[in-house]
């Protein structure tokens, strides 16, 4: 298997291509005013030394520019986001989610998502409830599917969902875990998978849905079993995994009598129904895989998830990513405080939250 690419977060970026012009351009206006000393000298020092600070220094991952950037963005999503309403929480985070009944020759039925906006094709694999798989081994796994070349997919993806249980007679609680695998496929990337089971929208859903059960088979010979989601219970898992309370799945009602939901969106955190959540990743990427199926025992819930994708020059890349709900009338306990009993050093994603929270959900999907 390939090497993944990762990169450490540390106080200075990485230099990149317009990170190097900003060095030289600074240094030649120093060298430029240096003699004789003066004034001027000591402006263009000070413009230097800012322009610097503003390039290569980091704060919680990113310099300040992007977080600049980051903030204006934000703001301009702000009335986008405050009108997002739907019949249910999953309908608000993504409008244009659908999902299709593929089935095949031997009448199996699978439930394939597809995004309008993104033009790709999702399956889910639920692990068993009476397996206890390790992350290690699910991410084995996924990686071996993900780089076959026969169906190249887009990303693959393991979720697991996790609330803490009950005391048990040792007093240590042990947490419920549910483990998901999602698989996605962008025809536009790959058209040959698509092309050699029919073609258009039906040849795409057949590739995936085959990758899929391709996946439950391996499960199955490394002594996990899986299932693939049908239409409805890919729909209901979903809806587990925003982090929807039956209550909230209820809703409240609109004039016409029918259920409305809004997901609201905050620089901190996104607010769905009851709960409040928000998204951390990982201060070290090398904790990326134990981070995996952690619980804070102080949290409602709490979703971890591994994204396998690509590179623009097709190196493998991977991703993880934590997000933790808390009961929104909570007057001292945050997702971020909720965070801190991980035991996994994460940094909050702020003025992404939105993105972040979308990129947990068991679609495979990549911000």
């Amino acid at each position: 298997m390939s090497d993944l690419s990762t990169g450490r977060r540390g106080r200075v970026v990485p230099l990149g291509a317009g990170t190097i012009a900003v060095v030289e351009i600074a240094a030649l206006a120093v060298l430029a005013t240096a003699v004789p000393f003066g004034p001027v000298s000591i402006a263009a020092i000070t413009v230097a030394t800012l322009a610097l600070a503003v390039t290569l220094l980091r704060f919680r991952g990113l310099p300040p520019y992007r977080w600049a950037a980051l903030y204006l963005r934000f703001l301009r999503r702000r009335p986008r986001l405050a009108a997002r309403e739907a019949a249910t929480p999953l309908r608000a985070l993504l409008p244009d989610l659908s999902v299709h009944t593929q089935v095949d020759r031997a009448g199996n039925r699978v439930g394939v998502a597809s995004v309008e906006a993104d033009a790709s094709f999702c399956t889910m694999v639920r692990i068993a409830p009476a397996a206890h798989p390790t992350p290690d081994a699910l991410i084995r796994l996924l990686r071996e599917v993900y780089e076959r070349s026969d169906i190249r997919l887009s990303s693959a993806q393991l979720v697991v969902w996790a609330l803490p249980g009950l005391p048990a007679r040792t007093g240590a609680a042990t947490p419920i875990r549910v483990h998901w695998l999602s698989l996605r496929y962008r025809p536009a990337e790959a058209p040959l998978a698509a092309l050699a089971r029919g073609g258009g929208q039906e040849g795409s859903r057949r590739a995936v849905a085959s990758a899929a059960h391709r996946l439950v088979s391996r499960l199955a010979e490394a002594g996990y079993p899986a299932t693939v989601l049908d239409t409805l219970e890919l729909h209901q898992e979903l809806l587990v995994a925003v982090g929807a309370d039956p209550e909230v799945v209820s809703g409240p009602l609109a004039h016409d009598g029918t259920a409305r939901h809004r997901v609201t969106e905050t620089w901190r955190d996104v607010s769905v129904g009851r709960l409040r959540q928000a998204c951390f990743v990982p201060k070290d990427p090398a904790d990326a895989i134990a981070l995996l199926g952690r619980c804070a025992p102080e949290a409602m819930f709490t979703c971890t998830s591994y994204t396998l994708s690509r590179t623009a020059r097709g190196d493998l890349v991977a991703q993880a990513r934590a997000r933790v709900g808390v009961a929104a009338g909570g007057l001292w306990l945050s997702p971020q405080r909720a965070s801190q009993s991980l035991g996994v050093p994460v940094v909050p994603v702020d003025g992404r939250q939105d993105e972040h929270t979308i990129a947990t959900l068991p679609l495979a999907l990549t911000p």
